[in-house]
């Protein structure tokens, strides 16, 4: 054992470290080989005696110890440098988080908006024309059956109208009626010519939307006495053109 005396007269006693059974012309494997044992003397210092073989150069170990503590602050700097760079990834993936949750809002409220446009739209697309029942259409073409939705389920799917669903129950435009209560014969080519481009509700909104090509009327309107000209009107709509 090594004795320490401390300037308050106490003694402290700490374990060494022996050398003395190291082979120094061999490279040293194992760390084990030390012997090496902490000792806490509680204190936050930590002390290391090391016992040194008579045949051991003074000044060849401190050349060595030298390198060995420039080899332990080498690895702390390394490591500092890892942890730096870690931290700088976990600073960059949180700013990406927030980056990706902002965006997330915004696209969330955009899409409310354009939502909540639509939904005001297809409002104003019922308040602007006589939308019917199955019940009605046939009663307006005196269609007498117990079945009052067969007859304009057999026009939809036939494509000579079309309906919009609303809460649950399909109601049609009285504007793609003739006066007996039938499908006009444009409405089939129109839903011909948009086939699955537009669903019943863009169609709706096309039709009821003033339209450039036939001088901002809309195209249901004129349905009954220009069906030609609708029908150009949808070409260019179809084409690409804008209109007003």
């Amino acid at each position: 054992m090594v004795t320490r005396v401390r300037n308050s007269g106490t003694k402290k006693k700490m374990r060494y470290l022996s050398l003395e059974d190291v082979d120094f012309t061999k490279p040293v494997k194992n760390i084990s080989d030390f012997r090496f044992e902490d000792h806490n003397d509680g204190e936050s210092a930590q002390f290391v005696v090391i016992k040194l073989p008579t045949n051991v150069n003074r000044d060849d170990f401190q050349v060595a110890l030298m390198s060995a503590v420039n080899a332990l602050a080498s690895i702390k700097s390394r490591s500092v440098a890892v942890d730096e760079r870690e931290n700088e990834k976990g600073g960059l993936k949180r700013d990406m988080a927030s980056e990706l949750k902002a965006k997330s809002i915004n696209n969330d409220t955009s899409a409310s908006r354009n939502a909540e446009r639509l939904e005001k739209l297809k409002a104003v697309i019922l308040e602007d024309s006589t939308w019917l029942s199955s019940r009605e259409v046939s009663e307006l073409a005196s269609i007498h059956s117990r079945n009052t939705s067969a007859a304009p389920n057999r026009w939809k799917h036939a494509k000579r109208i079309f309906a919009l669903p609303v809460q649950g129950k399909d109601y049609f435009p009285q504007y793609a009626l003739d006066e007996g209560g039938q499908p006009l014969p444009v409405m089939k080519k129109i839903i011909a010519f948009f086939g699955e481009s537009k669903t019943a509700w863009a169609l709706a909104i096309w039709l009821g939307t003033p339209n450039s090509w036939l001088n901002n009327s809309k195209p249901k309107d004129l349905l009954l006495s220009m069906p030609g000209k609708v029908l150009k009107a949808a070409e260019e709509e179809k084409a690409g053109a804008l209109h007003g």
